[in-house]
């Protein structure tokens, strides 16, 4: 008797876990874009923003699931995705930070080729982990920091432009 109880106890943890997780991992509404894949096929892909609402925990091995809908509310399609960089690379080994948020992808495949998407779920599993301490820049006199995240493209200014 015991044995059940603690075994139904653990449950009862896991699941309260995963909805805290859920809880603090949010997405933006998907854009869905229509792009090649690697083959040269056309492929349906979700994208938007992942968003960790936690102000303390940190969150690694992000995956991203996801099930489309029609006008109707019938399911017409799912896919797997992942965060992505600026380039539209996975991220592979990295740990959305507390605050932070991050581009996200998610290919779909539909089950019909004929058919309108109206709308698309967004679930994650991801592993908690520890937020990575605030670094402090070294920076040589004169510059300052123009973004804490992630910078693409860059013009330098001096006194001759």
């Amino acid at each position: 008797m015991r044995r059940w109880l603690w075994i139904i106890g653990c449950l009862f943890l896991v699941t309260a876990v995963a909805h805290a997780q859920d809880a603090t991992l949010t997405f933006s509404e998907p854009e869905l874009i229509s792009e090649l894949d690697v083959y040269g096929q056309s492929v349906l892909v979700a994208e938007g923003t992942a968003a960790n609402d936690s102000t303390q925990q940190a969150y690694s091995s992000v995956s991203l699931q996801a099930v489309a809908f029609d006008a109707g509310g019938a399911e017409v399609g799912e896919g797997f995705g992942y965060l992505v960089n600026a380039c539209g690379s996975a991220l592979t080994e990295f740990a959305l930070q507390p605050g932070a948020a991050q581009a996200y992808a998610i290919p779909l495949e539909l089950y019909e080729e004929d058919v309108t998407v109206e709308r698309v779920e967004i679930t994650a599993d991801a592993t908690p982990a520890d937020p990575a301490p605030r670094a402090v820049p070294l920076l040589t006199p004169g510059l300052t920091v123009a973004s804490e995240g992630e910078v693409v493209n860059v013009e330098w200014i001096d006194d001759t432009n």
